[in-house]
């Protein structure tokens, strides 16, 4: 933990010691947390569009195909399966590239050396 976060604990500790944050707004009740922040100011109101209809994002329903096609990739025992399920994940890859023009996310695509057989 650095100084300043030691420090910054320690300030808060001591207001709440004291009472100085008892009535606050909205205390005791669940953040409402925007959950945009991430997303380009150009983008949000699409993504909340989408989201109020139940939609999500192309880019958001590939990272789970691709999630779920890793974890079918890693779940084969049957060599032939694994191969089918390899290019599966990777032609979903590719089209996540054509999107972004950038790759996935190392944690989504990382393959163990053994998946490259």
């Amino acid at each position: 933990m650095t100084d300043f976060a030691r420090l910054a604990e320690q300030r808060l500790r001591e207001a709440i010691a004291r009472g100085e944050l008892d009535r606050l707004p909205g205390r005791g009740e669940p953040l409402a947390l925007d959950d945009s922040a991430a997303v380009p100011a150009e983008l949000r109101t699409a993504y909340r569009i989408l989201r109020q209809h139940g939609l999500v994002p192309r880019e958001v329903e590939l990272l789970r195909r691709i999630d779920a096609a890793r974890l079918r990739v890693e779940a084969a025992s049957d060599p032939a399966v694994r191969a089918h399920e390899l290019r599966q994940l990777e032609e979903l890859c590719l089209e996540y590239n054509e999107i972004h023009r950038r790759p996935v996310p190392q944690e989504m695509s990382a393959l163990k050396p053994r998946d490259r057989r």
